[in-house]
């Protein structure tokens, strides 16, 4: 999916604040990123955490950051129709999904040059921003883990700049005109093919859509 942001305002990587949004509920595990990042920001006065999202889950989210006695670093914030805007004001996007499709928002963390801790969960992260993609990522639903890479990133501006950068980059290959190509060349493989089947796309693009 191609991400349209190209008047996007950018990330602060200086700034002391991480941002998650998403939809309160179990998948997109923010009952993991709580505790991760109240252990995390032990080290680190002065951060923050900033989660944009309304759900059912909101209450128990709620307790649990009470129970941690870390109301003045996490704060839940509800739905935003500015939610970009919101993200431009963080150095470091969390994604703690369970599990995922193709996450959009994430697209849209690393177009406005967010560097991006994540759960390797399936699917969608690693594929965005695996491989030194702008992203960390951590073994699923370990909260220390999360905790690690959060600390890792709070406590190294310079890391965060450079991450910020290679975010940028990656955001690149999601642009209107990348996708556009490359679905293009899908449909041209597919409508090449030959009366009985059989690939015929050197990339073999045909043949996984099939499947």
């Amino acid at each position: 999916n191609p991400v349209p942001l190209a008047d996007a305002p950018a990330a602060d990587p200086d700034a002391k604040l991480v941002v998650a949004a998403g939809r309160l509920n179990l998948q997109k595990g923010f009952d993991l990123l709580v505790p991760a990042f109240a252990a995390a920001s032990r080290r680190h006065p002065g951060w923050q955490l900033r989660i944009y999202g309304s759900g059912p889950e909101r209450a128990r989210l709620q307790a649990q950051i009470d129970d941690l006695a870390a109301g003045d670093r996490i704060a839940l914030l509800g739905r935003s129709d500015r939610l970009v805007d919101a993200m431009s004001e963080a150095s470091v996007f969390a994604l703690s999904s369970r599990w995922e499709g193709f996450p959009m928002v994430l697209l849209e963390a690393i177009a406005i040059g967010l560097p991006v801790v994540s759960f390797d969960c399936p699917t969608g992260p690693r594929d965005i921003v695996g491989d030194g993609h702008g992203g960390v990522l951590v073994p699923p639903e370990d909260v220390d883990e999360l905790a690690a890479a959060l600390d890792g990133l709070m406590a190294d501006p310079a890391r965060r700049h450079a991450l910020a950068a290679a975010s940028r980059r990656r955001a690149a290959d999601f642009e209107l005109a990348a996708v556009g190509a490359r679905v293009e060349r899908l449909l041209a493989q597919l409508s090449a093919r030959e009366p009985g089947g059989g690939p015929l796309g050197s990339d073999g693009l045909d043949e996984r859509v099939e499947r």
